[in-house]
């Protein structure tokens, strides 16, 4: 299938309309459907929210993402990190408005990769403009994004309607019904079938299961503070790992315990904790892990795969990530000091590499240089605040 096909411009005016239509599908769930006008007035934005029936209990389920209300210019501002990956106060909001741009943008019944260039593009001058953003730096990392959420869409409305013999058109009024029976038979031929079976199977033999969340391992990095500690009470060996990869992996692997409200780990996720402790003294007793060459996690879990870097993004390639992906030492999130964290006046103690790593990377010559340096700003502080007692 080509993408040859009406193209439905982002900026194009609709008019002002809002319809409720309560329904029941055939799980026996009550769907409110409210089809609003968006925050930018360009495309229809779709509300929806299911409250599942059960007797004596009444439950509401997260909805879509809605935008019944404009965006207030105060929280249009969106950042990027180094790897051009949106951070700040408004990611979440930011990601729900992209998220649905793509789903009322990109036809459901075509691929992801069969769009062209130019719709990928238009959505991004769009975002552009619409989130006041200054740079197209960002550009490649959103179009994998905008690919990787509408292959999601197309899997959930695989696995939640078209196997269960329902009509998604009836909780998504954006989707256009006349197309849901040529969705259904692309996903039910032999070929597709083929296909999603060698997934299952790929997916089952993982046994490193990880809640990521809908933030993915930006999220992770956020709640670290806050998780980290609830595992060092459970797990009193993990006050050895000092690795910032490895702590990612394990609090990602971690799960709340509904009754204590607290995180915890199974038995396969201490396991493998175990082993990334094991393998950082490993290397720390024979030197690798100063090269900077690998990590406890590339040599638990083995290599990177192409086109996705763990603890950091599953659409972003392991060489393309900023500063390198394996930084063991000589990072400010290490515990590892480099020679200027040393407090001369106080004598504190600090936990250095072996001085024969030192000299494996920095010449005898340079090393002079750079203890003389350091006294040589020593001595200037100290006969600057001599000068200003005797003044």
């Amino acid at each position: 299938m080509s993408s040859k096909r009406r193209r439905r411009t982002l900026t194009s005016n609709r008019g002002d309309h809002q319809t409720q239509s309560p329904s029941s599908d055939c799980d026996g769930d009550t769907v409110q459907t409210v089809t609003r006008r968006p925050p930018d007035a360009t495309t229809t934005v779709t509300v929806t929210a299911t409250t599942r029936q059960q007797p004596g209990n009444v439950h509401k389920y997260r909805g879509i993402a809605s935008f019944s209300k404009k965006i207030p210019d105060s929280k249009l501002h969106i950042e990027f990190d180094n790897n051009n990956k949106p951070c700040g106060e408004s990611v979440s909001l930011f990601r729900s408005y992209y998220s649905t741009m793509v789903r009322h943008n990109f036809d459901y019944w075509i691929p992801m990769n069969q769009f062209s260039n130019d719709d990928f593009k238009e959505l991004w001058l769009h975002t552009k403009a619409y989130w006041k953003i200054k740079t197209d730096a960002p550009e490649a990392y959103m179009r994998k994004y905008a690919i990787r959420i509408g292959t999601n869409f197309r899997s959930d409305l695989v696995q939640h309607y078209v196997r269960k013999n329902l009509n998604a058109c009836h909780k998504y009024p954006f989707m256009k019904p006349h197309k849901w029976d040529d969705f259904v038979r692309q996903k039910t031929c032999k070929e597709f079938l083929a296909k999603s079976t060698q997934a299952k199977a790929a997916n089952a033999a993982n046994e490193n299961k990880l809640r990521l969340g809908r933030s993915g391992w930006s999220g992770v990095e956020q709640k670290l503070p806050i998780i980290w500690p609830q595992l060092l009470e459970r797990h009193e060996d993990l006050k050895s790992v000092t690795n910032f990869r490895s702590k990612l992996l394990i609090v990602a692997m971690a799960k709340k315990n509904k009754e204590t409200q607290l995180y915890e780990l199974d038995n396969h996720a201490v396991k493998v904790a175990a082993n990334l402790n094991e393998a950082e003294r490993n290397m720390k007793a024979d030197k690798s892990y100063y090269e900077n060459k690998e990590d406890p996690i590339i040599r638990v879990l083995g290599p990177e795969h192409g086109g996705r870097s763990r603890t950091v993004s599953d659409i972003i390639g392991y060489t393309k990530v900023h500063g390198g992906l394996v930084r063991n030492v000589n990072d400010d999130r290490d515990s590892t000091p480099s020679l200027r964290d040393s407090n001369c006046r106080s004598n504190g103690h600090v936990d250095y590499p072996p001085i024969e790593v030192i000299f494996t990377y920095i010449s005898r010559t340079s090393m002079a240089k750079h203890i003389h340096s350091i006294c040589f700003e020593e001595n200037r502080s100290i006969c600057s605040s001599t000068k200003s007692c005797a003044t």
